[in-house]
């Protein structure tokens, strides 16, 4: 039968959802009845093609589910507690692979959140200019109220 290369909703749904299951779209473009990663990532890149939306949508919402993962993926290096004749031993190797993952998941974050779990703060302050002889005019008359 071949790959298929004509774009449908039916189509984008399995891509979609593949995505937000955690499947890379290499691995999903890897299957004989996905069309090749190269014609995805031309939909995906085409700002008036249907499936230029969804697969953004498709792209935060497995972002947000590997966000949810980070507390379970932290609580696993507890259960690499091995019991030895010398006492508990954790295995550095498996935690270390741990922390990597974590890291991994929320420098993604960051760029796909960046407002959320990014690095930077931004803090926006509005304050309105008033300039000072009409400051004093506004204090002269009425000292007891706040100015705006």
């Amino acid at each position: 039968m071949g790959r298929p290369t004509v774009y449908c909703q039916e189509l984008a749904h399995k891509i979609c959802l593949a995505l937000v299951e955690d499947n890379s779209l290499r691995s999903i473009c890897s299957s004989d009845d996905m069309p090749d990663k190269m014609t995805v990532m031309g939909w995906a890149m085409n700002p008036d093609h249907d499936f230029f939306n969804r697969y953004k949508e498709a792209r935060v919402k497995q972002a947000e589910l590997r966000v949810d993962d980070l507390d379970d993926l932290a609580k696993s290096a507890i259960s690499m507690v091995k019991e030895t004749p010398f006492g508990p031993v954790v295995d550095p190797a498996a935690v270390a692979a741990i922390k990597l993952l974590i890291d991994i998941r929320k420098w993604a974050a960051s760029k796909v959140f960046p407002k959320v779990y990014g690095d930077k703060l931004e803090i926006e302050e509005k304050q309105k200019f008033i300039p000072l002889c009409e400051l004093a005019k506004l204090l002269e008359n009425d000292p007891g109220d706040e100015v705006d």
